[in-house]
């Protein structure tokens, strides 16, 4: 009874929440092909474990020294978070290993893996810098941190059987001489956009300016050809009614001759018509003005 309750006790093992895990066979030193991914007790068999991996997200941060296509060596801050990939456990225990000195795993999780990952990202993230300049970490972060993640992924993946979930490429640490130019450099930059900003104020401006002189001189063109137009109607207007009233007197002045030649003679009738203009003359005076003295030649 005591060996059966021995025998139970020491063949099942417990796999947790956070747990993946693959059989080790004692007997054999082997493991089995399918990992465990499911919580609970599980049958290994007497004198057989467990070899425990964390099934949660990793978070992992390294400071690398890199060398810049430009050959500068920059201090870089990489924080990146993986999970491994369950259905390759098996691959990765037999390249990484128990993670024991002698040969046999270890209780708690396996961590023998590690170094290898940070072997493999630190070459990766290396080769990768030599891809940008020294400015792209301080002017274009954002496309260094996403070419460092595709990168990396890849690797991992490939290599250690591991999923690159997220990366943030953190502070830059660069030579004091290079970071004081990139300053410079910066403020040079904004002192042209500021520049440039107001000089394309300057011309918003003038072409302003030169738009409303140009409506004011078509005001003026237009309120000018307007005076002139009435000017010239009214001098129009003036001369028609000049001209007809002119016509109209000569008509009267015809007709009055005419009178004349019909009741006194052809002879008669410039005198008789001369002395009626006198008449007329006298009658059309008006007594505030001068007092004109007419000649009658034709009498």
């Amino acid at each position: 009874m005591i060996f059966i309750i021995v025998l139970l006790s020491s063949s099942m093992k417990s796999v947790h929440q956070t747990d993946w895990a693959i059989k080790y066979n004692w007997w054999s030193t082997a493991i089995d092909a399918e990992p465990i991914v499911t919580p609970g007790l599980h049958w290994v068999g007497m004198g057989n474990t467990l070899i425990l991996y964390p099934n949660v997200v990793q978070n992992t941060r390294y400071n690398l020294e890199v060398r810049t296509f430009d050959g500068l060596s920059l201090q870089i801050d990489i924080e990146f978070t993986y999970r491994l990939q369950a259905a390759n456990l098996n691959k990765l225990f037999i390249l990484a290993g128990p993670g024991s000195e002698d040969g046999y795993p270890a209780p708690g999780y396996n961590t023998a893996h590690e170094p290898l990952l940070r072997h493999v990202a630190t070459g990766v993230l290396d080769n990768l810098a030599t891809m940008f300049v020294a400015k792209s970490f301080y002017l274009n972060r954002t496309s260094v941190a996403d070419t460092f993640k595709l990168g990396l992924t890849e690797a991992l993946a490939a290599q250690l059987f591991i999923d690159v979930l997220t990366l943030q490429l953190q502070n830059s640490v660069m030579p004091q001489a290079y970071t004081q130019a990139i300053l410079r450099t910066s403020m040079l930059d904004r002192n042209i956009s500021v520049a440039q900003q107001e000089r394309a104020t300057k011309v918003i401006q003038m072409e302003t300016q030169k738009q409303m002189a140009e409506r004011l001189a078509e005001k003026t063109i237009i309120t000018a050809q307007g005076e002139a137009g009435s000017l010239l109607a009214e001098a129009t207007a003036k001369v028609d009614q000049f001209k007809y009233g002119i016509k109209r007197e000569a008509e009267g002045y015809k007709k009055s001759l005419e009178y004349f030649a019909g009741r006194s003679g052809s002879g008669a009738a410039i005198s008789d018509f001369m002395a009626y203009m006198d008449v007329r003359a006298m009658q059309d005076h008006s007594s505030s003005s001068k007092t004109i003295k007419m000649t009658n030649n034709f009498r």
